[in-house]
């Protein structure tokens, strides 16, 4: 059966409980049911896995998993202030060499 689209996500545990209603009576059972989703993407523990490259197989399922890494905010803020400024620096040089010939 599968899941609604949505409704339960991977890694979640959830818990439920049977409610009867007849003649206007409702009846909750004392019992709680629990159910945790676990639908094996990615390196989820103890499986047997293989490296090729930047990939990594999980050899129990079939599953590939990789890692991707990518600049900090911090560093792209960095790197655009730099660059900025950069530009500003060149175009005072630019302003004070064609002040300084009359232009």
């Amino acid at each position: 059966m599968d899941r609604p689209t949505g409704v339960l996500q991977d890694g979640v545990a959830y818990t439920w409980q049977v409610t009867t209603v007849a003649n206007l009576t409702s009846t909750t059972s004392s019992r709680v049911g629990h159910v945790k989703v676990d639908l094996r993407i990615g390196n989820h523990g103890p499986s047997p896995t293989d490296d090729v490259g930047p990939v990594e197989v999980n050899l129990a399922n079939g599953n590939i998993s990789t890692q991707v890494s990518s600049p900090s905010k911090e560093a792209l803020v960095l790197e655009f202030l730099k660059q900025r400024d950069a530009r500003w620096r060149r175009a005072l040089v630019d302003y004070a060499g064609t002040a300084g010939r009359g232009a």
